[in-house]
């Protein structure tokens, strides 16, 4: 976590720190991200660095809470419940997650770059607790929804939750990709268009793909 003295800093000064760090990590996997990239765009000694932050993983460690805290914000903002119409909830879950990635990309990177961690020596558990947070996200509200009836029961509740979670992780990459609504883009979609393509997604999940 960072020191007294990084909190000390001016603050253009610590958005600008922690800007750049972001840049860098968000390019990079934590191996390959460099302390030495890093300082050389400030303009700042490697030395002061370390006084802002004990160590590489330390910088990282708060960067990824930073992103996980402004994520969580925008899941903050859904109005409903899962209890309230779980498909709908689903649908203002999976907006939040786009939009989120739309207008934060570094973070969305960053977030997706430290899930990949699994066998990074000392930051494998990072990689584990982010994924189980998502699982157990979505595992609880899948529970309660299986006690009223209202999701099916012929399927664990565990690949339940996998599915949503990797649904969930997919779409930033196809609203960012090539073809939204069968027709090739230039430009990030609009907020409509997102909303009627999770509409669709959302009866794709609650029907299945049989006919």
């Amino acid at each position: 976590m960072p020191s007294t003295t990084f909190e000390n800093l001016a603050e253009e000064k610590r958005t600008l720190i922690l800007t750049t760090a972001l840049d860098e990590f968000a390019a990079n996997n934590f191996q390959n991200a460099s302390i030495t990239n890093l300082v050389r765009t400030l303009g700042i000694a490697k030395g002061s660095i370390y006084q802002y932050f004990s160590n590489k993983l330390d910088l990282y460690l708060y960067l990824i809470e930073l992103a996980e805290s402004v994520r969580k914000e925008y899941l903050s903002r859904i109005k409903i419940g899962p209890e309230d119409h779980f498909f709908k909830w689903l649908r203002e879950v999976q907006l939040a997650q786009v939009v989120f990635e739309m207008e934060n990309p570094r973070y969305g990177r960053l977030l997706k770059n430290a899930a990949q961690e699994v066998n990074t020596q000392g930051i494998g558990d990072i990689a584990n607790n982010l994924r189980q947070n998502e699982l157990t996200f979505f595992r609880k509200a899948l529970k309660k929804q299986r006690k009223k009836g209202k999701i099916r029961k012929d399927t664990s509740v565990e690949l339940q939750a996998h599915v949503l979670k990797e649904v969930n992780d997919s779409l930033s990459g196809f609203f960012s990709g090539a073809v939204v609504n069968n027709s090739k883009r230039k430009k990030a979609p609009s907020r409509k268009a997102v909303k009627a393509s999770l509409k669709e997604l959302a009866i794709l999940l609650e029907r299945g793909l049989s006919d």
